[in-house]
């Protein structure tokens, strides 16, 4: 890209800086479910997708560091281990990122994650978000609590589920998450800033 990336949201995407010369990195946003413990051979199974992915950035949530365990460590190790070299970097919250690329800068933004990623011909910022789970809004509609104060299903009285269809009960449903501040806290943070952001 020659102009600013504002904010992007990417589930798995190669795109091309074009600056002196072309340059193309894979990007993968990776929800582990709780570090893969949700699942049997979790940790394996996420290993195994980054392999087969080859991604070169991806940013992971979900990261709980149990047992003062570094989890992010812990799969770099495990991927450096089967020849594939990464870097990584957790700074709190739950989310963390691993790199190919040199990680150059990382802060904590509200509950996303910024790194700066050094690439071969610049330098590009990299926002990880695992935003707040409550008030999810989105369930509603489909009949369902959005985790506050439940995730029970909204029963119409037969047993069904009773969908709310009214926009404005939705939108300040939302509004009681700290998903909107936190987005809010982020565009504020990189306002001035000049790299490409993710």
């Amino acid at each position: 890209f020659k102009t600013k990336i504002k904010f992007i949201i990417i589930p798995l995407l190669g795109l091309c800086f074009n600056t002196q010369s072309q340059e193309t990195v894979d990007f993968m946003s990776f929800n582990i479910w709780q570090e893969g413990t949700s699942v049997s051979n979790g940790f394996e199974k996420i290993r195994d997708v980054i392999i087969e992915t080859e991604a070169d950035i991806i940013c992971f949530s979900e990261v709980r560091n149990y047992n003062n365990q570094d989890w992010t460590s812990e799969i770099v190790d495990e991927l450096s281990s089967l020849g594939h070299i990464y870097q990584g970097n957790y700074i709190g919250g739950d989310v963390s990122i691993i790199s190919k690329f040199p990680i150059s800068n990382a802060s904590l933004v509200g509950s996303i994650g910024l790194y700066n990623i050094q690439l071969t011909t610049q330098t590009i910022s990299v926002a990880c978000a695992h935003l707040d789970y409550t008030y999810y809004a989105c369930y509603l509609p489909r009949g369902y609590n959005g985790g506050s104060p439940n995730w029970d299903m909204i029963d119409d009285g037969t047993g069904n589920p009773d969908p709310v269809l009214d926009t404005n009960q939705i939108l300040s449903y939302n509004l009681l998450s700290t998903r909107d501040e936190h987005i809010a806290d982020l565009l504020n943070s990189v306002n001035n800033n000049s790299n490409p952001i993710i």
